[in-house]
């Protein structure tokens, strides 16, 4: 078996897409693990986005997966009767990164737990029902990527999930911490006892995503159709290999020896002098790296550097205490300036002290050590990079 290293998966743009699956009981069990990959492109977006909500009526009833808004924490939300929203808190959310959330829920004991990638990190003690009281609406719908389900089956919505979702996984059953560990990096056959709905998100065409267990649970893509990007999946996805076909083995024919080669004389190649190092030229810092541009000394021996940047880069939106007054979340706070008072706030920071050297906001000299690297780097809360754009571009010169 081979492994592929990236796989086609829908993207969710954090606008509207989303994928309904209609109203069944199956989907709403007393009982219940439920499982999914999700890979956030965002992060502190000051709303809550859903990877999966059911909630089969007009109150406050069902199950959700959420990306919290503000904390920016995984949140398990259950919806018990008489009661508003139970959310049980996990980790923050690690942007661009593949993260595995579980939940289970056991009316024995009255115990819902919360998993990141295999571990518990949380459980909370309540009474958790599936469905409203009788002749309460239970025709909402499962949906994947997005909340709100009252809105009707492919209408509406809101709290839209920004980046991939795969292996949506709904089982009628606990599963165990070694249970869920044991099958979350690989997928499934649709036939495991209990699974009562499975979509895969990868390799979609047309409109539908299927439920691999064959109950028929499938899955509408409710905008007409969702791009397919291609990235590495949660897991490796094994393919088989091609069983080769046996064909007769010819008799082999004796074949003489070769005679033996004189050698041939080649010449020595010249050797190719090392150019001498550069003492001139330009380099970007885009506003969405969160490790900029690491410039090294390589001359073999002390420099005075002079560099000059231009262009200019800005956050997609900003909130008022993002400013020099304290708020956490930028490694060099004391470097930050408010975007409304310049066009760039680019530090030179020393990799191997982490020191910040100089604030680069016009023409400014420094000497490089032999060998020292200065990483070219813009302040930002860790994490809320890939929200900037912009460019700057730093001239620069050695004497």
């Amino acid at each position: 078996m081979t492994s592929s290293a990236t796989a086609s998966l829908l993207y969710f743009n954090g606008t509207d897409d989303k994928i309904d699956v209609g109203y069944n009981n199956e989907l709403n069990p007393q009982t219940f693990t439920i499982e999914s990959w999700a890979y956030s492109r965002t992060s502190n977006t000051g709303i809550e986005r859903s990877v999966l909500t059911s909630r089969p009526d007009s109150y406050r009833w069902g199950y959700m997966f959420y990306q919290a808004c503000y904390q920016d924490n995984w949140e398990l939300w259950l919806l018990p009767p008489n009661g508003d929203y139970q959310k049980i808190r996990g980790p923050k959310v690690q942007a661009n990164v593949w993260t595995h959330l579980a939940a289970t829920y056991d009316p024995g004991s009255s115990v819902a737990r919360f998993y990141i990638n295999g571990q518990q990190v949380a459980q909370q003690n309540l009474n958790y029902q599936p469905s409203g009281p009788t002749g309460s609406n239970r025709q909402n719908i499962l949906r994947i990527g997005s909340g709100s389900t009252e809105s009707g089956y492919c209408v509406g919505g809101n709290y839209f999930f920004n980046g991939y979702i795969d292996e949506v996984r709904v089982w009628n059953s606990v599963r165990s911490a070694q249970d869920i560990q044991a099958k979350m990096n690989q997928r499934l056959t649709g036939q495991e006892a209990n699974l009562v709905a499975y979509w895969r998100l990868s390799d979609i065409s047309g409109a539908q995503v299927s439920d691999l267990t064959g109950h028929g649970h499938n899955g509408n893509i409710c905008k007409g159709s969702m791009g397919s990007q291609t990235i590495n999946p949660p897991f490796p996805v094994p393919t088989p290999v091609p069983t080769p076909v046996p064909f007769p083995v010819p008799t082999p024919v004796p074949t003489p020896p070769p005679p033996v080669p004189t050698p041939v004389p080649f010449p020595v190649p010249t050797p190719v002098p090392t150019p001498p190092p550069l003492t001139s030229g330009q380099f970007d810092v885009v506003s969405t790296s969160e490790t900029g541009y690491n410039f090294t000394n390589t001359s073999g021996r002390d420099m005075t550097f002079t560099f000059y940047p231009s262009g200019e880069w800005k956050p997609a939106y900003f909130l008022p205490y993002y400013t020099a007054a304290g708020e956490t979340g930028f490694p060099y706070q004391q470097y930050m300036v408010y975007p409304q008072q310049t066009s760039f706030a680019l530090l030179a920071i020393d990799l191997q002290t982490n020191t910040v050297l100089a604030e680069i906001n016009g023409t400014t000299q420094f000497v490089i050590k032999p060998g020292q690297t200065v990483a070219f780097r813009i302040n930002d809360v860790v994490g809320c990079y890939a929200d900037n754009y912009g460019t700057l571009t730093v001239q620069w010169s050695a004497v």
